[in-house]
């Protein structure tokens, strides 16, 4: 199975990292100049799908995997969260992380299965599964509450010790979303650089001649999956503690289509595009206060207008960019 998606490694690091910080520093004082509470609460949406879109490029971008599953991932972790801290009255913390286990579990059943099948009938053996779990969730009503969803799930607090860290208001919440978004961000940037992230790429570029030098393509596939769904866990927990409610319908198809979109625009590999394109995608329909359907129409617009104009990406331009920029400089 030979696959070649023509994209290289991401930008030098340093550059990576300086944009990065940046790109944090702003996010960090923007509510502080703003003070207008429906900015705060768009900003922590952005920041959940920054963690989602990061996530899924870690599958698409890196292995080649189209997976539809993502948004049954974020559901997972979202469910689990909202059960543990509702029903078993669980901290914050552990039920973040349970999230994340929760759906890396399920993955990894997925990924069992899928691999078994042609590339490409990988997607649709995902999706397959995506619409067993919405059906789990609409049906199973003494667990998930059916239609009616799972109201009242508390906003995050921390004990350390006998000192309790309360995240009760929306800019608190804001904070805390942004730390750990920060971390998943730099957690995932590590593997992107890792012997892990090299690896993936040689399967991606092509399967064939990697298993020929030693890669275990199943193997890393399996992992990159897996990883990526546990952080999509993590934004399905902050999800349900900011908004303290879910129900079946927060988790559509749609979702899925979403982070394809941020990842396809922003560079599938790539690190500033995507995470520019995660907030912006977000952002913009909100503030132009689109309906979903017409956000769909839109996305559609743009992945044709990249598709043209930008093959590689939001990332490929900025390569282009620096390359221009460079030559210019030694030209003069």
């Amino acid at each position: 199975m030979e696959r070649r998606w023509g994209y290289k490694v991401p930008l030098n690091f340093l550059e990576d990292l300086k944009f990065y910080l940046i790109f944090l520093f702003i996010l960090s004082i923007l509510p502080m100049i703003i003070r207008i509470p429906y900015i705060v609460t768009v900003l922590a949406f952005s920041l959940m799908y920054v963690i989602l879109a990061m996530s899924y490029n870690l599958i698409l971008g890196y292995t080649g995997l189209f997976s539809l599953a993502h948004a049954a991932f974020f559901a997972v972790g979202a469910y689990t969260s909202a059960l543990l801290s509702v029903d078993l009255k669980v901290q914050f913390t552990p039920a973040l992380l349970l999230a994340g286990i929760s759906s890396m579990v399920v993955a990894y059943g997925i990924i069992k299965v899928a691999l078994k099948t042609s590339y490409h009938s990988f997607g649709l053996v995902t999706l397959a599964f995506s619409s067993i779990l919405a059906l789990v969730y609409k049906n199973w009503v003494e667990i998930t509450r059916g239609p009616m969803g799972i109201p009242g799930i508390p906003r995050p607090y921390l004990e350390l010790l006998s000192l309790r860290i309360e995240f009760f208001t929306d800019l608190q919440c804001y904070y805390l979303i942004l730390t750990i978004t920060a971390l998943s961000v730099w957690f995932l940037s590590k593997i992107f650089r890792s012997r892990i992230g090299r690896a993936l790429i040689a399967i991606r570029e092509n399967q064939v001649l990697a298993e020929s030098v030693g890669i275990n393509s199943k193997k890393y596939m399996t992992l990159a999956f897996v990883l990526g769904a546990f952080f999509a866990g993590i934004a399905g927990s902050l999800y349900v503690h900011y908004v303290r409610y879910v129900n079946p319908e927060s988790f559509s198809l749609s979702l899925t289509v979403t982070a394809i979109t941020m990842v396809i625009i922003g560079g599938q590999g790539g690190f500033k595009g995507v995470l520019i394109t995660a907030i912006a995608l977000y952002m913009i329909p909100e503030f132009l206060r689109i309906s979903p359907d017409w956000r769909d129409v839109l996305f559609g617009i743009v992945l044709l207008a990249c598709a043209r104009f930008f093959p590689e990406g939001i990332e490929g331009a900025f390569k282009l960019l620096f390359k221009r920029k460079s030559e210019v400089t030694e030209n003069a």
